[in-house]
């Protein structure tokens, strides 16, 4: 195909005309490879020449006529494409992501304060239930402390004792027989110490027992009268 270079001012043609190129077609008929599936820069082919053009120069190192060795495809990581609404669908999930985390907080945060009210209820509880036994036990304690004071009283009321001891003239000792002697016979004899008094009421059986012993220079008689009182009475066993 010509092209005849016209004047762009009067569209007149003028100087020489241009060499007719060859085709695409022409090219791959010629070479016998397509310029579609072999003119890429991995497969190691280059469209031929065209007329008056210089082939380039073969590299160092590759054998003439023959091609060179082809590159090893590198492999680039390509970046992800976001889908149409993607972005809004992440920005989405993230709101959802972090609202929930919130309600867990919450949640965690109300369980821990559930927890320790209960605990402190707890231990009130105790506390209460520990003074109340307490209460209790000091009751029982002072309770048990009157009733023994009662009965050490009862007891101190209803016993009397009386102790004398004293070295006196035989005359003054024989008194104290006499008077203890008629009181035995009376049935009473009342004996008395300061403000302390004794009486007792013989009964008609008494039991007496009598010591007498001697140490070297020491001589010692012992009697000692003893009886139930009239208050003890025998127990009568009868059949029903």
């Amino acid at each position: 195909m010509s092209s005849t270079l016209k004047d762009r001012t009067n569209g007149r043609a003028v100087g020489r005309t241009t060499q007719t190129l060859p085709t695409t077609a022409t090219l791959a008929a010629q070479t016998g490879i397509d310029s579609r599936k072999g003119n890429n820069p991995g497969s190691g082919t280059r469209p031929p020449p065209y007329p008056g053009h210089a082939p380039a120069p073969a590299k160092a190192g590759s054998q003439s006529g023959k091609p060179a060795r082809p590159k090893a495809k590198t492999s680039k990581k390509r970046k992800p494409v976001a889908k149409p609404g993607e972005a809004k669908k992440s920005k989405k999930r993230a709101k959802e992501k972090a609202r929930a985390e919130k309600r867990a907080k919450k949640q965690a945060k109300k369980a821990a304060k559930e927890k320790a009210r209960l605990a402190e209820k707890a231990a009130r509880k105790a506390k209460k239930a520990a003074e109340a036994k307490a209460r209790r036990a000091g009751k029982a304690a002072k309770k048990a402390r009157k009733e023994a004071e009662k009965a050490a009283k009862k007891r101190a009321k209803d016993r009397h004792k009386i102790a004398y001891e004293s070295r006196m003239p035989r005359d003054e000792a024989v008194a104290y027989f006499d008077a203890l002697v008629a009181g035995l016979k009376k049935g009473s004899v009342r004996f008395k110490q300061g403000d302390e008094t004794v009486i007792v009421n013989p009964s008609d059986l008494v039991d007496v027992e009598i010591r007498a012993r001697t140490k070297g220079d020491k001589e010692k008689v012992t009697f000692e009268l003893s009886w139930q009182s009239a208050k003890a009475r025998d127990v009568s066993i009868s059949a029903g």
